[in-house]
């Protein structure tokens, strides 16, 4: 029982005894800078039976390890006399089980495989050694290219090779050259022309020199281009360490020339007015004329030229006007003249009441008040409408007519308010020939209306100067014509009674008597009333 219960208890002990065992850290990062250190640090355990006799921090170099500092309970010896002057270090103890070496300012030769060697020995005077390492990585900056050429510089043309080169510190580790192309000011259209390959050509305290040079032949696409060369580090990979040169300027010909025009080539009449615009790449901007079946056009009457010469505006007079018009784009690179010219042939056509509209959709045409646009084979035309044109047609001879008859009414109307009876027509005209549309109103007094004549009495009576009776039945009533002056017919004879030269004077004049107190009433001297509007002359 007691052997069971030794055993269980060394078990036991064992179990919960720290066991020997040694820790650094793997590895260590540290940037290059004026105040940069890194801190090396070798923690180790040991069992109860045994004791640290030293711990040992060494580097290594080409031809193995090389002590740089040994640690032990009282001391600490510096081997490396330059790293003792910027470094810090104690001793270890019981209580730490730490040998811990700083060094500060760090320089490029820092970096390395630094390793920890912990020698333990027990009461038994055996040694045993434990070996930890880490590795320690000096990142050293990229710079700004401190170099940049880009040759030729000047008088650029388009296919000329230029060369491009570049040299910077890229830092360490994995630094390299990266010479790009951007043709706008976003970062994000940067074209990367060429790269260098990692350099491990490294100097003093960390500095990497690369050098990348590459040929590259323009294009017109490089107008206003820049290049740039960036150093990158595995730190730094973007393009904030950059130099670049400024736009570049390369002259070229013109090229891509085209003529637009404001109307369809085979849809011109005469009278229409069309403009048409050239357009044309180059640098320097190119220089426009035109001609017309090879006869040049200037600005004048026939001609109108904007837009330095690039678009032509004239009015069509005439199918003469159909022909090929040239537009010729020409500019000078280094003394050395450039032209490329594009050509339009246009059809005038004679001027067409009805001319088919078309169009790929009727909201693309505008069909006018006569026309209807309908869709067919994927064309839209405008058709005329007979029914309209029929409707308008009928509108318009239906108004003529109307005016026509309102005339000839008004006109017959008038007539009759001027006629003259045949039988006084007659006696008027054998003394008198001339038309009886002729007489005036002096010598044609008025027109008796029938409500104005108020019949005296229904048997004829006779005045004692011989006169009917002027009141006689209204129906035989029509004109009565006084004429200013008597007159003797020729007919008669001179040795003719007086009293039958009163009659038949009185039986060939006529009147028109209208009471002019009251229609149908004598006057208070018993005579009849003159009739209105006429002097007394003219009254018998």
């Amino acid at each position: 029982m007691s052997n069971r219960m030794s055993i269980l208890f060394v078990f036991i002990f064992f179990f919960f005894a720290e066991a020997r065992d040694i820790k650094t850290p793997p590895e260590i990062n540290v940037t290059l800078d004026l105040n940069s250190s890194f801190v090396l640090n070798c923690t180790y355990e040991f069992e109860s039976n045994e004791s640290v006799r030293r711990v040992t921090w060494r580097k290594r170099h080409v031809n193995g390890y090389k002590d740089l500092a040994e640690f032990t309970s009282t001391e600490v010896i510096m081997y490396d006399h330059l790293l003792k002057e910027r470094s810090q270090h104690s001793p270890f103890g019981q209580t730490s089980k730490s040998a811990i070496l700083m060094i500060n300012e760090v320089i490029c030769e820092d970096e390395g495989i630094y390793e920890c060697v912990v020698l333990f020995h027990q009461n038994t005077s055996v040694y045993t050694q434990m070996i930890s390492n880490t590795t320690v990585h000096v990142q050293g900056n990229a710079e700004i290219p401190f170099e940049l050429y880009f040759l030729p510089n000047i008088s650029l043309q388009e296919d000329d090779e230029v060369i491009i080169s570049c040299t910077a510190n890229v830092g360490t580790p994995n630094g390299r050259i990266m010479i790009w192309t951007n043709k706008t000011s976003s970062d994000s259209q940067r074209v990367v022309l060429d790269t260098s390959s990692l350099s491990e050509n490294r100097r003093e305290n960390c500095r990497t020199i690369a050098h990348l040079t590459i040929p590259y032949n323009l294009t017109r696409h490089d107008q206003g281009a820049s290049f740039g060369c960036s150093s990158q580090s595995k730190q730094r990979n973007d393009y904030a360490l950059s130099r670049i040169v400024e736009p570049i300027d390369v002259f070229y010909g013109p090229s891509s020339v085209s003529i637009t025009a404001s109307h369809p080539h085979n849809n011109l009449v005469v009278g229409n007015t069309i403009r048409l615009t050239c357009a044309s790449d180059g640098n320097p901007t190119p220089n426009f004329t035109w001609n017309f079946n090879s006869t040049d056009i200037v600005n004048g009457k026939s001609y109108k030229l904007t837009d330095r010469n690039k678009t032509l505006e004239y009015r069509l007079k005439s199918l003469y006007d159909s022909g090929y018009y040239l537009c010729l784009a020409s500019n000078s690179i280094n003394g050395k003249k450039m032209e490329m010219n594009a050509s339009v042939f246009l059809t005038v056509n004679e001027v067409k009441i009805f001319q088919l509209k078309t169009a790929k959709s009727c909201s693309e045409i505008a069909c006018s008040f006569f026309e209807e646009c309908f869709e067919k084979d994927g064309a839209a035309i405008c058709s005329m409408n007979i029914w309209k044109v029929t409707a308008f047609l009928f509108i318009a001879v239906s108004l003529i007519l109307v005016i026509i008859t309102t005339h000839l009414c008004f006109s017959v109307r008038l007539r009759k308010m001027t006629f003259i009876p045949s039988k006084n027509r007659d006696k008027i005209s054998k003394y008198f020939p001339q038309k009886s549309t002729d007489i005036s109103q002096d010598d044609l007094c008025a027109y008796a209306e029938p409500k104005d004549v108020k019949r005296l009495d229904t048997q004829n009576m006779k005045h004692t100067d011989g006169r009917d009776n002027p009141y006689e039945d209204p129906v035989d009533i029509k004109l009565l014509s006084t004429f200013k002056t008597s007159f003797i017919p020729e007919n008669l004879s001179s040795d003719t009674n007086s009293q039958s030269h009163a009659n038949a004077q009185v039986q060939n004049e006529t009147f028109i008597s209208i009471n002019q107190q009251r229609p149908g009433s004598l006057s208070d001297s018993g005579e009849f009333p003159k009739p209105p509007d006429c002097y007394d002359d003219a009254w018998v």
